[in-house]
């Protein structure tokens, strides 16, 4: 018989209409399968919309799993903010646990409602396999890896899915990284409170994208979402190569949902036109806008975590890490 630790941590999943407004008031003890095949423990952390959470509450979630003695775990949460969760576990969760993350995309009582089959299918997922050191998204019963996890749809019950495992021809990379730098240590239990001060944003490049709608000088880290392949607008990059490189660090990714930051077998010389201005690029290939501010703010946490927080140590390590 399988032992389950369930983190409940909010959600649609959670969630249903009383009188003119939504409230997070379902219990997840009323939806779990009613089977002899595993017993559960359950431990709520959150309540309320994803949307609202934020890096310690992540940090949060997977401390809990680091420390429990269970092995297997289900983690509830919203939808919203679950491609954030489930890479930030990817990265965080020790390799001898096995986790699942599900939820609901409609709320309870509508039809459709597809919250208790989501938390069946991952029951029996985890009970029926062997998972160790492995961290999947499970909906609409398909089982994703949290490393490659996309949201495609903004409502429907097949919102999630997952980065090509492959390389694609025009990737011109043999293996997209997904992997977590040196830095990022699985088991390790991360400090909120020193996350939760740390300021990583993103800056989503567009057309007369305008440099004096940010604050530069409030960033720890900053994450350019490119266009295309990485492509930064010149007056973008001429700014931030002049003011911000040398400070803090400024990794070049994309705005599309999956592919490279860069493609320098296309055109040629776009990746060292950004990093012998002083951008990362290359470190972070592969990882969505989303994915390299977690990774970022992780390893800044990391970093961190022992010492004072300094520009000159920011400095120092971005030079060691990415020099």
């Amino acid at each position: 018989m399988s032992n389950i630790l369930i983190i409940s941590a909010g959600g649609t999943l959670l969630k249903k209409q009383s009188g003119d407004h939504m409230e997070w008031s379902v219990d997840i003890s009323d939806l779990l399968p009613k089977t002899h095949d595993y017993k559960w423990d359950i431990i709520k952390l959150y309540d309320g919309l994803s949307a609202s959470f934020l890096i310690e509450d992540v940090i949060n979630i997977s401390n809990t799993i680091n420390e429990t003695s269970h092995t297997k775990i289900l983690v509830a949460t919203g939808t919203d903010a679950l491609e954030e969760i489930a890479y930030a576990l990817s990265l965080l969760v020790d390799k001898s646990k096995s986790v699942i993350i599900t939820g609901a995309m409609k709320p309870f009582g509508r039809d459709g409602y597809d919250g208790r089959s989501n938390l069946t299918d991952a029951i029996n997922y985890l009970t029926q396999h062997q998972l160790a050191g492995d961290v999947s998204v499970l909906f609409d019963g398909r089982v994703i890896s949290a490393a490659r996890v996309y949201k495609q749809h903004s409502t429907a019950l097949n919102a999630f899915q997952s980065w090509p495992a492959e390389k694609t021809f025009l990737s011109g990379d043999k293996d997209l990284s997904h992997k977590s730098s040196q830095i990022i240590i699985s088991g390790i239990n991360f400090d909120a409170s020193i996350a939760e001060k740390l300021n990583v944003p993103i800056m989503y490049c567009h057309t007369n994208t305008n440099i004096s709608t940010y604050n530069f000088a409030a960033c720890d880290g900053i994450i350019i979402a490119g266009m295309g392949a990485g492509s930064v607008p010149q007056n973008i990059t001429d700014y931030i190569a002049k003011n911000t490189v040398s400070k803090i660090p400024v990794i070049v990714s994309t705005r599309c949902v999956n592919g490279p930051n860069h493609a320098d077998h296309i055109y040629t010389g776009s990746l060292k036109k950004y990093e012998s201005r002083g951008f990362i690029v290359n470190a972070f290939n592969g990882l969505s806008a989303l994915q390299a501010r977690v990774r970022l703010h992780l390893e800044l946490t990391s970093l961190l975590m022992s010492q004072t927080k300094n520009r000159e140590l920011l400095k120092t390590w971005k030079a060691k890490t990415y020099g």
